[in-house]
């Protein structure tokens, strides 16, 4: 027995030792197939690159080409039938010192995105709060005020728009019924931003989809808690909703 005893001991050592050598190896291999696997790519993971694809396209063909070329004309002396010629700060210096309508169209510039940014934010939000409730055809009255987002830059609604606000058009004709004179929306300067910006934001579809979409995911936990604490609907909308959908705000 005192012989047996360590022989059994230094059997059942050796035992263990092997099973944690091929543990061991087993996780080792594990390990190398995972970083096998980081390094390279399958063709399923490129097959995930196809759906940004049109997107990406659409971003540097119509965007960033025609962003980075109108960057490059500016510095340049370029006629449509010649080639550009490098002219350094030329125009710039022309533009901020010699053009005196400059100063006028950057003020209506920045009074024009004063007015429609905000503008169509608001309406919007308003109309996406007031669809994001379940009622008898929401759907299509959802799909009715997107509509105009679709068709807003089109030429036949500019043309009808034009149509509308001409010194004989609708809204003067209306206005001549109720005994008020006309005025000419498009050509009167201090109107006429006004009119334009109305124009802009009337496509206000796209915006509201995405508040609508961001309301939808604002957890109505939230809103039962606020209840149970005597929130009123002002009182949910600053303090649940809005902080909700900032992101939304932002990228709108």
């Amino acid at each position: 027995n005192m012989v047996r005893q360590p022989f059994l001991r230094l059997k059942c050592m050796k035992k263990h030792s092997k099973s944690t050598l091929a543990c061991i190896e087993r996780e080792r291999r594990f390990c190398m197939k995972g970083k096998k696997k980081v390094r390279g790519y399958k063709k399923r993971d490129y097959q995930a690159f196809i759906y940004p694809a049109p997107w990406l396209i659409g971003l540097i063909v119509l965007q960033m080409y025609p962003f980075l070329s109108s960057l490059y004309y500016s510095f340049t002396d370029y006629q449509i039938t010649s080639k550009p010629v490098w002219a350094g700060l030329k125009n710039y210096i022309t533009l901020f010192t010699g053009d005196k309508e400059f100063i006028t169209a950057f003020w209506v510039t920045i009074r024009f995105t004063i007015m429609t940014v905000p503008g169509k934010l608001l309406l919007a939000l308003a109309v996406a709060v007031f669809l994001n409730r379940n009622i008898k055809g929401i759907n299509m009255i959802r799909t009715l005020y997107y509509i105009p987002s679709l068709f807003g830059g089109s030429i036949a609604v500019a043309m009808l728009w034009k149509v509308m606000f001409m010194d004989n058009g609708i809204i003067n004709s209306l206005l001549g019924l109720l005994g008020i004179s006309g005025i000419s929306w498009l050509g009167y300067p201090k109107v006429a931003l006004k009119t334009i910006c109305m124009l802009e934001i009337w496509q206000f579809g796209s915006s509201m989809v995405m508040f609508l979409a961001a309301l939808t995911q604002v957890p109505a936990s939230l809103y039962e808690a606020a209840s149970l604490d005597g929130a009123g609907s002002v009182k949910k909308f600053f303090s649940i909703t809005l902080p909700q959908i900032t992101p939304i705000i932002f990228f709108n």
